[in-house]
């Protein structure tokens, strides 16, 4: 679900929801459970993803931008069953940073 730690300090659900609440109700995402639905949409086909270079060991973020929404920023999470992406945070306007690396190639159970 995540933490909420303060002011650009946290990660997960419940950080996007503490630290953006005003801007997400004027995207409509009026409760807290209403935030994982607002960032699975925006994760669609074609949405550029950006990388932002500023670790050499590898951990570098990743930022997925689909406008109007917003951006997600992502960092990457090493699990027993592989490896993958946990959400950092949401942006309602953020500009993108870092290199275009690709776009995301397709959502798994959305219709093509």
């Amino acid at each position: 679900m995540g933490v909420h730690k303060g002011e650009g300090r946290g990660f997960g659900i419940r950080h996007i929801w503490e630290a953006h609440q005003a801007e997400l109700a004027k995207c409509g995402c009026v409760s807290i459970d209403r935030v994982a639905f607002h960032i699975a949409n925006m994760i669609v086909h074609k949405a550029p993803i950006y990388c932002e270079f500023r670790e050499m060991g590898g951990n570098h973020r990743l930022t997925v931008m689909k406008t109007p929404a917003g951006s997600l920023v992502l960092e990457p999470r090493e699990e027993r069953s592989g490896f993958g992406y946990y959400i950092v945070t949401w942006y309602p306007k953020r500009k993108a940073r870092g290199t275009l690396v690709g776009q995301v190639a397709r959502v798994p159970n959305s219709p093509r």
